[in-house]
């Protein structure tokens, strides 16, 4: 099990935290739901490799998290191929606007310069926390599709 783990060693790594991030800034971009369903399993994993490669999380609870993760993606894909494409699948606003979103809103938490003391972590992953709840309020925030919400 702990294999697994090395093998997605990546994730910890600047780079991977900045793949993380990055994902996460395409889900909201793209706003396509099979795009959305990929990027929450990348995410997924990515933060239980985080938690057993830092923060030494036990495999067992990592192993368990990303299936179960699996599980719900697997959900979320088959309720949104078995219904018809509705108002609320249709994107909020168009690709500009909701690049523009994503930039207001890190620019303004960087700006605003909000600390954030939590116990056992360091600072850079507490910033790094914060950031995947920004793109998850981001995603609540402009759209009222139940699967972005459940995906946020």
């Amino acid at each position: 099990m702990e294999s697994l783990f090395s093998a997605f060693g990546f994730f910890t790594t600047g780079m991977g935290i900045l793949l993380t991030l990055a994902i996460g800034g395409l889900i909201i971009w793209f706003w396509d739901w099979r795009l959305s369903l990929a990027g929450l399993f990348i995410i997924q994993v990515s933060v239980a490799t985080f938690g057993v490669r830092v923060h030494g999380v036990s495999t067992q609870w990592a192993i368990a998290h990303i299936l179960i993760m699996l599980l719900c993606v697997l959900i979320l894909a088959l309720s949104n191929a078995q219904t018809s494409a509705s108002r609320s699948m249709h994107q909020p606003g168009n690709w500009l606007f909701r690049l523009l979103a994503i930039v207001i809103v890190f620019l303004g938490w960087r700006f605003v310069n909000i600390e954030v003391a939590l116990p056992a972590f360091p600072a850079n992953q507490v910033r790094y926390l914060i950031s995947l709840m920004l793109f998850a309020l981001l995603m609540l925030s402009l759209g009222d599709n139940p699967h972005f919400t459940t995906v946020a």
